[in-house]
């Protein structure tokens, strides 16, 4: 067994501390985060349904136990902190073992900004509008609130100290959460199981009905295993610091892929066991999800454990998914620091990144994830789930690069078993990129086009980042390599040429949905009845208003609040058709006195008008005018009469446009007992 560096390099290095829980929990903890728990509990189920989701995960666990099997016999022959690049390096050359790095770190940078991101969902779910303050701006129609920065900064701030300071109680409070989170969801879906409900349950459709065949949905799932195993290798990072042997490496990774794919199918049974009565199947409550809002009843997952372990099911499953997050933001900072460490001792990275503190850890390491992770928070989310996207490719890179390494050196030494799983993890991830980046050759969804520019820029940056690597490389150990340099350069092209592709279908089907889109939304913004405004637009106009208000860029308007009298009066003697007319007249007088403003009916006889600019200026001329016309119609047998309350938006004491819209009705009732004295209708006479 060869091992990098001399005797006392070894001897000066990362001290031997994991044992193979610690391991496991590592492998575990690293490939399950928020995204892939919350997909697996929707996404998975709306492409293949239950059977066609457990079956693609488990065919998904056999490729990933073949890329156990490569990595393990990779270990037992180069144990190193160095992981698929210290591999690529010793079997291929530098400048493969760079392109493995670059997406390795990559892939590993991606998964802790989606779980420390992920941080202000969890808090939106489960403690509502606490950390969501401090509005800052909206990028990629993500709002940034200042509150959820911080709260995501602190996470990450508190994971990379402690990983610098105490990587030891780092690691085995990783150990503590992943036995949390792997028993809370193990409880949960056996209390399902032992439900009578649970038992006598269809799980029909077992596949989703459609033009996708059962096979085709099966394989798309199966697709996403690299994504949904990604993470689980770390420990190839940390194998000069395991505290028992090698040879036991694959027991360990094997135990966590499968550890891994049963909490994946555990949630994904769960999640149809139940759901809400409004709806027929889990089917169409998977696909009407994002019509729920958030909370609970949103994730199906935690509305099957509410349905079956009340409050207490909620509470578990909280705190275990937290422990996905928390387990995922440590396992990424060590196995990247353990990678940072190694590859600035080959000088890729300054070589203050290549030292070790006193406690023998790579402090300066964990330093430099700090620099590249703190500003994340400040991209929003939508910014991340492209970064995130990226992946599946990068999984497919690394998993490629580690089955062809494993399959030159078994060659090499004659071991049957190894160059057997070499070939198999090379030909399964050859057909998986072939996939991805021909998505119609399946009927495949095609990654998002912003993703694609990910890809590309990441790509690019390589060749900057490896320019600047040559300049220092005196050894002359980069750029030998012809075939690396043209394969990355193939991969740019490829990934500029699907952006645009890309870029020009989402533009053509944009066109043709805004059109649409036009249609509908004025047909949805006009009240059928009286032609004003609908209630729908007076939903969307209070959102503008109130965004405005939370920038702080709303100066002054006003609310009417407008209510029709004796209107049942008028039903109850002349019929409805006389009281739609009356309605009409009704909406015809608010208009009339009130033309520089939007009017809006808002219920049955219920209207509000939102008065701006000229409209607002004008106020309370027209509102005298409109008063002295309805006590006028007071006194006339079936005129209308309508009572309304106005007032004025209050910087710095409204907080939104309800506060408002409050003193505006209130005055409007009162409004509606000096008529009434008058001789007025109302409701109730």
């Amino acid at each position: 067994m060869e091992e990098f560096g001399s005797a006392k390099e070894r001897e000066e290095g990362l001290v031997p501390y994991l044992s193979p829980l610690g391991a496991w929990a590592l492998a575990v903890g690293s490939a399950i985060g928020w995204g892939s728990f919350v997909f697996t509990s929707n996404l998975y189920l709306s492409e293949a349904g239950p059977l066609g989701s457990v079956l693609g995960m488990l065919v998904g666990m056999v490729i990933m136990l073949f890329i156990s099997r490569n990595y393990h016999y990779l270990i037992n022959h180069y144990p190193s902190e160095g992981g698929v690049y210290a591999f690529v390096k010793k079997i291929f050359g530098y400048d493969r073992a760079f392109l493995s790095f670059w997406y390795v770190g990559l892939a590993y940078l991606a998964m802790m900004w989606a779980n420390a991101t992920s941080l202000p969902l969890f808090a939106r779910n489960f403690f509502g509008d606490t950390f969501r303050v401090g509005y800052l701006y909206t990028i990629f129609n993500y709002e940034v609130y200042l509150g959820e920065v911080l709260l995501t900064m602190t996470a990450i701030l508190l994971t990379g100290l402690l990983c610098m300071k105490r990587e030891r109680h780092a690691v085995r409070l990783l150990k503590i959460m992943a036995l949390v989170f792997t028993a809370g969801i193990t409880f949960c879906f056996v209390a399902a199981l032992l439900n009578r409900d649970a038992v006598a349950f269809s799980f029909e459709p077992l596949f989703i009905p459609g033009e996708k065949t059962p096979a085709s949905q099966v394989l798309g799932i199966a697709l996403i295993a690299p994504w949904a195993f990604i993470g689980f290798e770390n420990v190839s990072h940390s194998a000069r610091e395991f505290r028992f042997s090698h040879k036991r490496t694959f027991a360990v990774l094997a135990l966590a892929v499968v550890a891994t794919t049963l909490l994946y199918i555990f949630v994904i049974l769960l999640s149809v066991t139940v759901y809400p009565a409004q709806f027929g199947s889990w089917l169409e409550f998977i696909n009407k999800l994002n019509d729920l809002g958030g909370g609970v009843k949103a994730l199906p997952v935690f509305y099957a454990a509410h349905y079956y372990l009340g409050e207490t099911g909620v509470y578990i499953l909280a705190v275990s998914l937290l422990a996905l997050v928390l387990t995922s933001l440590i396992g990424q900072t060590v196995a990247l620091s353990r990678l940072f460490y190694h590859v600035a001792k080959d000088e890729l990275l300054p070589d203050r990144f290549a030292e070790l503190n006193q406690r023998r850890n790579p402090e300066n390491a964990v330093l430099l994830i700090l620099i590249l992770s703190i500003g994340i928070p400040l991209l929003g989310r939508t910014a991340i789930g492209w970064i995130v996207d990226v992946l599946t490719i990068a999984a497919i890179i690394v998993y490629g690069l580690v089955s062809a390494a494993a399959w030159k050196l078994a060659g090499e030494r004659g071991d049957t078993m190894e160059r057997f799983t070499g070939f198999a993890g090379m030909a399964v991830m050859a057909v998986f990129a072939l996939l991805q980046l021909f998505p119609e050759l399946n009927n495949f969804e095609s990654l998002e086009t912003e993703t694609y520019f990910v890809i590309t820029l990441w790509s690019v940056c390589a060749f900057l980042f490896l320019r600047n690597v040559l300049h220092r490389d005196y050894a002359r150990n980069f750029g030998r390599s012809v075939v690396a340099w043209v394969a990355l350069m193939v991969l740019i092209m490829f990934s500029l040429g699907m952006f645009f592709t890309n870029y020009a279908i989402v533009q053509h089907r944009t066109e043709e949905i805004e059109a649409e889109l036009d249609v509908t939304k004025a047909l949805a913004y006009k009240d059928a009845m009286t032609g004003v405004k609908s209630k729908q637009a007076y939903v969307d106009m209070i959102e503008l208003l109130n965004r405005k208000i939370a920038e702080g860029s709303m100066e002054k308007f006003a609310v009417l609040a407008c209510d029709v009298n004796g209107l049942k009066h008028i039903n109850d003697t002349y019929g409805h058709k006389a009281g739609d007319e009356y309605i009409c007249a009704a909406s015809d007088l608010i208009c009339l006195h009130f033309k520089h403003s939007p009017v809006f009916r808002t219920g049955g006889d219920e209207f509000v008008a939102i008065l701006e600019d000229r409209g607002f200026d004008d106020r309370h001329a027209c509102v005298e005018a409109f008063n002295r016309q309805v006590e006028a119609n007071v006194k006339e047998e079936g005129k209308v009469v309508v009572s309304v309350g106005l007032t004025e938006y209050v910087p710095g004491q409204d907080k939104n446009v309800h506060d408002v819209f409050e003193r505006a009705d209130a005055l409007m009732y009162k409004r509606k007992m000096q008529l009434k004295g008058m001789g007025a209708k109302t409701r109730d006479a």
